[in-house]
């Protein structure tokens, strides 16, 4: 019963509250006019306009001077542009010795090069026999260089001469060394495929060594392919190459 009581009144009083608001306003709206003309009349407008430019004036000063106040913000310069690292020097590859033509101007090199000989085939009434030519080779790696100029052939004139060359054209050396006297020659599958039958491989193979055993220090020849100890070059030949070998093998 007290519920509704507190109820009903407070119901009253938000009622009472809304009646004078709507009463307040109605006499403003009603005087709206007058209240105008009071405000113009007292110069109470123009006293309200002075003082927010006044107040907008002062905030433009306080933020001026708390700007000068504030230090600058630190602008780091950019960095400077980062250049690229230089590439690696690309490391050469071991250079394949080109066949040793003898140099147009050996004076600029003088002592660098050498006399050797290398041997070419003769076939005089049906006997073959090998026949020694003079070169010139570098000091350096002067068997290797040997090897190449005998791969190469005879010159024009030499072949003119009646000299051949029975080592076949597609061979190349593949590495050349040499260890207590014995000179360890590798060559590629085509040093084996010589197409003038066992004689033409007996040939060539006394070309190699002739010319390899020019050397003090050569007495012996071991000849490889690819690497390879081969027992011998062709199955018609009967040479056995399988160990190192000397001139005295061709009789």
């Amino acid at each position: 019963m007290s519920a509704r009581k507190r109820s009903k009144r407070s119901s009253l009083g938000m009622l009472f509250w809304i009646a004078v608001v709507l009463l307040t306003l109605a006499i403003f709206l009603s005087n709206r006019r007058n209240i105008q003309q009071v405000v113009e009349n007292t110069g109470l407008r123009n006293l309200i306009a002075e003082r927010s430019q006044k107040n907008a004036e002062r905030i433009e000063v306080v933020e001026e001077e708390r700007a000068e106040s504030e230090p600058l913000a630190r602008i780091d310069p950019a960095p400077p542009a980062t250049q690229p690292a230089p590439s690696d020097t690309i490391k050469e590859q071991p250079d394949t010795p080109a066949p040793p033509h003898p140099l147009e101007d050996d004076t600029e090199l003088e002592g660098a090069l050498q006399d050797t000989s290398i041997y070419f085939i003769s076939v005089q009434d049906g006997v073959i026999k090998p026949v020694y030519v003079t070169r010139q080779v570098r000091r350096v790696a002067p068997m290797t260089h040997t090897l190449q100029w005998l791969i190469e052939g005879p010159t024009p004139e030499e072949s003119e001469q009646g000299l051949l060359n029975l080592v076949p054209p597609k061979s190349r050396l593949l590495s050349a060394s040499v260890k207590d006297g014995v000179a360890y020659v590798n060559f590629n599958d085509d040093f084996r495929y010589n197409h003038f039958g066992a004689e033409g491989t007996l040939a060539q193979l006394q070309q190699i060594v002739y010319s390899v055993t020019e050397f003090d220090t050569i007495r012996q020849v071991q000849i490889l392919i690819n690497g390879q100890r081969v027992n011998y070059l062709q199955s018609e030949s009967q040479l056995y190459i399988g160990k190192p070998i000397g001139r005295e093998v061709f009789g």
